[in-house]
């Protein structure tokens, strides 16, 4: 999740192994991929 112009951070997102623990952690990352590139744009 890192755009030109930025530096480089990186999230490590953690879950447990069921079903519904990785989905909603799958969703949380791509919710925080599109708020990084909402942010980016913004910032530009």
């Amino acid at each position: 999740m890192t755009t030109a112009g930025t530096s480089a951070r990186r999230l490590r997102l953690g879950t447990r192994g069921s079903r519904l623990a990785l989905t909603q952690s799958g969703q949380v990352a791509d919710a925080l991929r599109r708020a990084a590139a909402e942010g980016a744009r913004a910032s530009s």
